[in-house]
């Protein structure tokens, strides 16, 4: 798997973060563009994760499809190698022993991805709570 550079994580954990266009222009522009793509996939762009799929960067494609529940796709990144990646898709769940794993691995950009991810999961689904409550309110 190709090694990324803690800048890199850096500016697509600030994506993630804050939806910051500068960020996002960044990685366009770098070495890095697939980061990019990984994460327009998890936001649900279903070209981008075949444009993953269908590269080099197939260790990013077989994380976004574990992190949606297919388990054949951890297994493949445990296989083909990338147990740091498992890991991570682990991690980003809140799985301890993955944690401790990445963290023995030394990949601790990759921890502060997932825990990002993580965060911004849970934004996610508080929203959709609150949402799912509003009964109309004239107010919101």
């Amino acid at each position: 798997m190709k090694s990324y550079s803690q800048e890199s994580i850096n500016f697509l954990i600030e994506v993630i973060r804050s939806e910051d266009e500068y960020s996002r222009q960044w990685l366009a522009a770098s070495s890095d563009p697939e980061l990019l793509e990984f994460w327009d996939a998890y936001d649900g762009d279903t070209r981008k994760f075949n444009t993953l799929m269908h590269s080099e960067h197939k260790e990013l494609a077989a994380s976004l499809d574990a992190l949606m529940g297919n388990d054949n796709a951890k297994v493949w990144l445990i296989k083909s190698g990338n147990r740091d990646m498992a890991a991570f898709v682990d991690a980003c769940s809140g799985n301890k022993t993955a944690v401790a794993l990445l963290l023995r691995l030394k990949q601790k950009s990759w921890l502060k991805l997932a825990f990002e991810i993580q965060q911004h999961d849970k934004k996610k689904e508080k929203k959709s709570f609150w949402s799912f409550l509003n009964f109309g309110n004239p107010f919101r």
